[in-house]
């Protein structure tokens, strides 16, 4: 293995490797002790074995690792003057993250901040924690009083960490909200709004013709993604233990499918021209993408399709 790695001499990849392996000791959270022991084995390893490239490497992990912790610094907003404070915020519905009988959690685009009589123009997307009453859809503009918190991190390894969960979604922040304080201002017309309701007919509709519960969020995870239509706990639990997954959510299967159909469609009708049924192609691509609510793994097909085209 290691006369392997020896092999390597592209300094481009050995930068990379180094790069990634710094990005990963940031956003794994294992500190700079492990940061500088890494740092100390490759240097000990360039030593003895006479190679340049553990050097690069080791520079490449301290650079990765320092720009992670810069880089995080600049996106995060830094309001924590607020935390724990009572306040008031208007912002707009981005999503819905989940739904229970005893809870709704919105993703909220904070605009503005009322404290004193003063409006604060402000920025930034937290995950809003309301009580099951409150029914709001994405696009809404509501005001509500709230106290902002810090995501909570896991009590122990392997279990499930809200705070990592969020900031990958660029949320460093949540709002538990104050019971009866919310108010509907408005609704702003979003340009997606005509893809929600295409998606929403869709899921209706199957709804109305699949009477089973279950077999009816299959049917819509697989046609628009288990983002858009999720499943049950108990029906996830149930295709998991079977290590079926793969099958219950849009993927890059569904995407490749859909545009070899309208490309090699299209090619029937135009023979000698392949930049209409790519244009088409292409588009169909974008459609089905923000249908499936840019699901992660839509995404990733959705790019290397359209390099293909």
């Amino acid at each position: 293995m290691l006369d392997k790695f020896l092999e390597i001499k592209n300094p481009i990849v050995l930068i990379t490797i180094g790069l990634l392996t710094g990005f990963t000791f940031y956003f794994r959270e294992l500190g700079f002790i492990y940061l500088f022991i890494a740092y100390i084995i490759f240097s000990i390893c360039s030593i003895h074995l006479k190679k340049a490239g553990f050097i690069l490497i080791g520079l490449s992990i301290l650079f990765g690792y320092f720009y992670s912790v810069e880089f995080i610094k600049y996106k995060t907003p830094n309001y924590d003057f607020f935390i724990d404070k009572k306040t008031m915020y208007i912002g707009e519905v981005i999503d819905l993250e989940t739904s229970n009988k005893f809870q709704r959690r919105y993703y909220l685009k904070i605009e503005e901040i009322i404290e004193n009589n003063k409006r604060i123009k402000s920025n930034f997307t937290v995950l809003a924690k309301t009580t099951k009453y409150d029914d709001y859809e994405s696009g809404d503009i509501i005001e509500l009083k709230g106290k902002l918190k810090k995501p909570k991190t896991a009590i122990l390894p392997g279990l499930f960490d809200e705070k990592r969960f969020l900031s990958s979604k660029n949320i460093y922040y949540t709002l538990n909200t104050e019971k009866g304080s919310l108010v509907y201002l408005d609704t702003r017309e979003r340009p997606l709004k005509i893809i929600e309701t295409i998606r929403t007919k869709i899921i209706k509709s199957n709804e109305f013709y699949i009477k089973n519960t279950d077999n009816c969020n299959l049917i819509n995870g697989v046609l628009v993604g288990s983002k858009a239509s999720p499943l049950s706990k108990e029906l996830r639990d149930k295709i998991r233990s079977l290590g079926l997954s793969h099958i219950t959510s849009a993927s890059g299967f569904n995407v490749s499918i859909l545009c070899a159909s309208v490309f090699f469609l299209l090619r029937i009708f135009f023979k000698r021209k392949k930049l209409i049924p790519t244009l088409i192609s292409f588009f169909a691509i974008i459609f089905y993408t923000a249908l499936a609510d840019f699901s992660s793994s839509i995404i990733r097909a959705s790019i290397f399709l359209t390099l293909a085209l």
